[in-house]
């Protein structure tokens, strides 16, 4: 369900909910090449999340090729990744990628921000951490001249639903999938045990 961001309506300090982003103690700054293993860490958390809900779809990679996709992504002019920390610790990251549409018999060209991760670590939850995040990916939208933050959430995740509307975001559209007899069987039975416990983030 992919979520879509009209963050022209947000006000100019939005920093999270109830603004307690402004109080807290909690830096964000851009990540670089040497965050590849912090990001890598970090993503360990949302990954496993995503295998126990969907174990058809997901796997759990290792450290390593984690690390290497997120020195790829970094080193890609369009992708951009903001860590936040607590201190010494940090304690979530989120990456966008800037995708520009061009214009076809159907749609007109655009441009626009997706969110392709959005992490926090659980005992930092309800802190506003990730409205702190998704508000440094609007300040470089609207940089960049975009007027859309997109993401994709997991219809059966409806904690993360909730946290992304709490964000501002919107549904603007809806994936449905028909799943094949054979699909049918083949995953039931992992489908039967898969509880909904993604979180902040995915």
């Amino acid at each position: 369900m992919p979520d879509y961001l009209p963050y022209d309506t947000l006000p100019p300090g939005f920093h999270g909910r109830n603004g307690d982003a402004q109080t807290m103690p909690i830096d964000v700054r851009p990540a670089v090449p040497d965050d590849a293993d912090l990001l890598a860490r970090l993503c360990a958390g949302i990954q496993g999340l995503h295998v126990e809900m969907h174990p058809e779809l997901f796997r759990a990679p290792a450290h390593q090729e984690l690390a290497a996709f997120f020195r790829e992504r970094l080193a890609d002019a369009d992708y951009t990744a903001f860590l936040a920390w607590d201190g010494a610790e940090a304690i979530g990251y989120v990456v966008v990628h800037f995708i520009r549409r061009p214009e076809n018999a159907f749609v007109q060209e655009r441009a626009y921000l997706e969110v392709e991760h959005l992490y926090v670590a659980e005992r930092h939850r309800r802190r506003g951490v990730g409205g702190r995040l998704v508000a440094e990916a609007v300040d470089l939208a609207r940089a960049r001249g975009l007027n859309a933050l997109q993401l994709n959430v997991w219809a059966r995740n409806a904690r993360a639903v909730a946290v992304f509307e709490a964000l501002g975001f919107a549904p603007q559209r809806h994936i449905m999938t028909l799943k094949t007899q054979a699909a049918r069987g083949r995953d039931a039975e992992g489908d039967r045990d898969v509880g909904d416990n993604r979180r902040d983030g995915s």
